[in-house]
């Protein structure tokens, strides 16, 4: 079900069983996941269906580290979030995006990569791999050499190299969360969709340890309030990046996890060191 707060006059809404702080990607991702599982859903998107470019305002900020693009350009507010701009282009006017698993390193802890380290390791997500590859309608195959190479047609360019490594990629189809589950959830019943609902903080009770309600903003800056069922305040979650606006009333541990989400997002590094021909 579909409610856009730019339309929508009442104070509050809810109670909900579960609160989605944002309708990307991941968000969208979890919505589909749980959308049978007799749950009482609010998923809240800061944006439209499709981009704007006044809301795209939102995402401004500074960037420290690697340089990046601007991020009110690299991402999109919206329901589906940054799938809207997912463009590599791999045939003429057919775009894909290029997905692969992460590397058992990337979860580890190294000294020379600052805040790197997971709290657990690659072989927790392996299981999860193959339901994200089927969502994606990727093949399930392992992303080694050997699994896709092909004397004829995929030779291994780092056979025999100690230089190069083979490295893959799937393609997937950007558009399946903007064109297939975006519009799908917004007219399922089991979960509410809200739009222009830009998340400002998380009501919790006395002692900080049970979120009650979420404070939403609309366009015109008037405000919301999204209720939490009583009882179910530990099953609201979300990916938002205005997280350290949202700390107030927290416990210091809260505090501390909103802020490096808030802070941090994974993007590749936009440039290019050379190509490599066969032949």
């Amino acid at each position: 079900m579909k409610i856009d707060l730019k339309a929508f006059d009442r104070p509050e809404l809810g109670p909900y069983d579960l609160c989605i702080v944002g309708g990307g990607v991941a968000g969208l991702t979890l919505a589909w996941a749980l959308r049978d599982s007799g749950l009482g859903i609010c998923v809240l998107e800061s944006g439209g269906e499709r981009p704007e470019p006044e809301r795209a305002r939102l995402s401004r900020g500074d960037i420290t580290g690697y340089p990046y693009f601007p991020l009110d350009m690299a991402r999109a507010r919206a329901l589906g979030g940054s799938s809207h701009l997912w463009d590599y282009e791999v045939a003429p006017g057919v775009c894909r995006i290029r997905l692969r698993p992460l590397d058992p390193i990337d979860f580890e802890h190294r000294e020379a990569v600052p805040f790197s380290g997971w709290p657990f390791g690659y072989e927790t997500l392996a299981p999860y791999y193959r339901r994200a590859q089927a969502f994606f309608g990727l093949e399930d195959r392992p992303y080694t050499a050997e699994a896709w190479a092909s004397a004829t047609e995929r030779p291994l360019l780092s056979e025999g190299s100690a230089v190069l490594r083979t490295a893959l990629f799937q393609f997937g189809d950007p558009a399946r969360f903007n064109r297939d589950y975006g519009p799908a959830l917004l007219a399922d019943s089991n979960v509410t969709v809200c739009l222009h609902a830009q998340a400002l903080e998380l009501l919790t009770n006395e002692t900080g340890e049970v979120v009650e309600g979420v404070r939403v903003a609309r366009p015109d800056r008037t405000e919301v309030t999204v209720r939490a069922l009583r009882g179910a305040g530990g099953r609201w979650a979300g990916k938002c990046p205005a997280a350290p606006a949202l700390e107030s009333g927290l416990p210091e541990r809260t505090g501390q996890c909103l802020r490096s989400g808030g802070a941090l997002f994974h993007g590749a590094p936009a440039f290019s060191l050379g190509a490599i021909r066969a032949g």
